[in-house]
């Protein structure tokens, strides 16, 4: 309903004001909106105010974005008598400033004072922001860029600290949509760590990873120097390659290269090479380069490289069949037959599995026709082809075949660890034994495959070489008893677990130093005369001479040849040793009549270590 014209001293008009329950307008206000307010919604902001013009063409509300002098622009214009606007064109986390006008019929306006509306209903914190990264402006100051996550934050709480570890302390509150900041007046040639997060209504996000950047030592003064051996290479007719030596800068470092074709950047990044596509066919093309360090001085620009693109063409021939050779368990090598004499290279391809999907892993130059395909999983199969190209384009792809296919070779085994040593007490049947234990780490076929077995390495020059391998074991073996050592001798061991292809790398070395022998009897006799027993056997009576205090007793030995093979004569236990220790003389009876027997008696140590053996002969009675 229309307002009636207001008059000060109107009953009647503030009856029928009361009567249609509207606002009395201002006197002191002349035509001007007060009382302005904000309620935020989810989606929008909506503003009242006071109308107090009697004569308002219509009413304009103005909106800014940057601050509550400048920038506004109008967001509504709304009729006459108007006192209510609704702004749903917000959004989350944003700040903005608002003003309403009474707009006359003589162009005149009369506004209202401004007022500041942060939107912000989240019910949730924000999305930390990630990918923050630092780096040097000059010798005081370190620019910080961010990626801004969310889309409903307020603004950035950005912290600073000299260690990783922190304490870190706010330093600058960065507005919302912000994705950078230069965080200025700091000490020369320092480490700077900083971190951040987002914040709303609802509370604040996790922080950020954490970056850091020094600042220069000094002032940096000179640009970068010029990019050299600038070329220009067509790669096919619609295509040019532009390569170019890498630049240096005295303090702040390189940032990117510039890539210029008629004066415009076409490329820029951190790479010394960039390919230029959607070119003209048969057309000269001339490039420049310029290097930008990390305070964005640029270089002088390269001298030009050109290079002509040809024209459409006949492609090259299809190269002969891959062969697939394996070599370990993570490379094959690949070879093919070169068809063309006008192929500019080949581009290799590779799939996982018969079946699996193929995709470019090299590329090679004209003529070649071998490469090796590495960083491959052990015990796959890989499937190659090939296809050569020139500036005209590409061939078809090579013919599969059988041999265009090969499986990597298994792990190779983890070496063993742990490896220990020690001399074996003696006991029976046990003597001259070092054992050797160790842990076995080859069992899992996806960490190293399973061995087939153990190399036994032994050593007497030392723990760095001279190593042999003098035994081997089955596999999941992890002990075993190293026999036919010396007495009195330091050897070092080593253990290795061997597949059908590979040795491991071998195991630390232990060292064992073996006892010494006790010292060997002498004036071993048999004798005068070998009698005879009373149950018709015959026997020898041996003597010798003790000359050793550590031994733990002797063993006698017989045969009936010079070289042996010697026969160990029990003790009354069983036992290899036949005598006890400070012994004598014995005698060995249940001989044959008749018979050359010899004879040898051995001190044995209490490790089982044997001295050399004392010798004599006698023949048995008839």
């Amino acid at each position: 309903m229309r307002k009636l014209a207001w008059s000060t001293g109107s009953g009647l008009a503030l009856v029928w004001c009361a009567l249609l329950s509207c606002v009395p307008p201002d006197p002191s206000a002349g035509g001007r909106p007060t009382e302005l307010s904000a309620q935020v919604l989810d989606d929008a902001v909506v503003l009242t105010w006071r109308d107090n013009a009697t004569n308002e063409a219509r009413y304009v509300v103005e909106r800014s974005e940057s601050s509550a002098t400048e920038g506004f622009s109008d967001v509504a214009s709304l009729s006459e008598n108007t006192s209510r606007y609704r702004d749903t064109a917000v959004v989350q986390g944003a700040v903005y400033w608002y003003r309403v006008s009474a707009v006359f019929r003589t162009g005149n306006r009369a506004t209202s004072p401004t007022i500041e509306v942060t939107v912000d209903s989240a019910s949730a914190p924000p999305a930390a922001p990630t990918r923050l990264s630092a780096r040097a402006a000059s010798e005081s100051a370190i620019d910080l860029t961010w990626t801004d996550a969310s889309n409903d934050e307020v603004g950035f709480i950005l912290e600073r600290a000299s260690s990783d570890q922190g304490p870190f302390a706010e330093i600058a509150r960065p507005a919302r949509n912000a994705t950078s900041y230069q965080d200025g007046e700091l000490e020369r040639q320092t480490t700077y760590f900083y971190r951040l997060r987002a914040y709303n209504s609802a509370g604040e996000s996790q922080h950020s990873n954490v970056a850091s950047a020094t600042t220069l030592a000094q002032a940096d003064l000179s640009p970068p120097t010029v990019p050299g051996n600038v070329t220009a290479t067509a790669t096919s007719p619609s295509a040019i390659t532009v390569s170019w030596d890498a630049s240096t800068d005295d303090v702040a470092g390189v940032k990117e290269y510039r890539l210029y074709l008629n004066n415009l950047v076409v490329k820029r990044g951190p790479e010394t090479s960039a390919m230029v596509t959607g070119l003209a066919s048969n057309t000269m093309y001339c490039f420049e380069v310029d290097a930008v360090d990390n305070v964005d001085k640029a270089s002088a620009r390269s001298t030009q490289a050109c290079a002509t693109t040809p024209q459409q063409g006949q492609v090259p021939n299809t190269p002969g069949s891959v062969t697939a050779q394996t070599v370990a368990f993570n490379q094959i090598n690949l070879t093919w037959t070169d068809t063309s004499n006008n192929e500019q290279g080949f581009r290799i391809e590779r799939a996982q599995g018969t079946m699996g999907t193929f995709t470019q892993i090299g590329q090679v130059g004209a003529n070649v026709t071998t490469f090796q395909s590495t960083g491959l999983r052990h015990s796959t199969v890989y499937c190659y082809r090939v296809k050569a190209f020139n500036a005209s384009g590409e061939s078809d792809y090579s013919m599969p075949t059988q041999n265009s296919c090969n499986a990597t070779r298994e792990l190779p085994p983890n070496p063993p660890s742990g490896l220990d040593g020690g001399v074996l007490n003696i006991s029976a049947g046990n003597y001259n034994i070092v054992r050797l234990t160790w842990v076995d780490n080859s069992n899992d076929p996806n960490d190293g495959g399973s061995e087939n077995g153990f190399s036994i390495l032994q050593s007497t020059q030392g723990p760095d070489g001279g190593f042999q391998a003098v035994q081997q074991t089955g596999a999941n073996t992890r002990q075993f008893d190293r026999t036919l050592l010396n007495p009195n001798t330091t050897y070092y061991f080593r253990v290795a677990a061997f597949t059908q292809n590979y040795t491991s790398a071998p195991s630390n070395a232990v060292s064992v130093l073996t006892p010494p022998a006790p010292n060997a009897p002498t004036a071993l006799d048999a004798g005068a005369l070998a009698v005879a027993q009373p149950d018709g056997g015959r026997q020898v009576d041996l003597t010798w001479l003790d000359n050793s205090t550590d031994e733990v007793g002797f063993r006698v030995e017989t045969a009936t040849a010079a070289n042996g093979p010697y026969t160990t004569v029990r003790g009354a236990d069983g036992g290899f040793l036949t005598v006890p220790a400070d012994t004598t003389a014995y005698t060995v009876g249940g001989l044959m009549p008749n018979v050359l027997y010899f004879f040898r008696v051995r001190a044995a140590g209490a490790n089982a270590w044997h001295s050399t053996a004392a010798q004599t002969s006698a023949r048995t009675a008839p």
